[in-house]
């Protein structure tokens, strides 16, 4: 059995609209989006989805922003936001969450779900968002929880919210919530 050619057709399949339809399905079981926004009571203004993938997110904060970048380095990703969302109010970025051209303290919500654990330059990405973040704005995270489990990314490469607190220390926590059962949330603010 070729298992390239098994793989390169699952590919295939997962890029077709069913298959993303599929996925999406698959994801709404695992995190709500509906659900997790309405435990936030926030004033989201411009938004910055860094890693924003194919846009499980994008069409939910869509409608909570005056402006939506959508952030990945990832062409085939952005390709199929791009068919399936369309809007004036966002900004498709192919490029690196380290390196956006999003202008100067011009973001009020920045927003990484299910990202930030598989960024290469975790450094360089704090100090960009420490460039396009308003000075009163707020972080939004998302990620899988610290625990093993059968499903999301390898063990050794999630975070918990104490990673989160280290990496970013001019921040602090000013909420904690529940993003389902595999997933957990934090709200950051800079410190006064």
């Amino acid at each position: 059995m070729d298992i390239a050619a098994v793989h390169g057709g699952l590919e295939r399949r997962m890029n077709s609209h069913f298959g993303q339809r599929m996925l999406r399905r698959g994801m709404y079981a695992i995190q709500n989006p509906r659900e997790i926004f309405g435990k936030l009571r926030l004033n989201w203004g411009v938004i910055a989805e860094l890693g924003c993938g194919s846009g499980f997110y994008s069409k939910h904060l869509l409608r909570r922003a005056t402006l939506l970048y959508c952030v990945d380095p990832n062409h085939e990703y952005l390709g199929i936001l791009k068919k399936h969302i369309k809007s004036d109010k966002m900004r498709i970025h192919e490029e690196s969450a380290d390196a956006t051209t999003i202008p100067d303290k011009s973001v009020d919500t920045v927003f990484l779900a299910n990202s930030f654990h598989d960024m290469q330059n975790r450094r360089k990405v704090v100090a960009e968002i420490n460039r396009i973040i308003k000075s009163d704005g707020v972080i939004v995270v998302i990620d899988w929880k610290k625990e093993r489990s059968e499903i999301g990314p390898p063990y050794n490469i999630r975070m918990s919210d104490a990673d989160y607190s280290h990496y970013f220390s001019s921040f602090k926590v000013r909420k904690k919530f529940e993003a389902g059962r595999h997933h957990f949330g934090i709200v950051l603010v800079e410190k006064t």
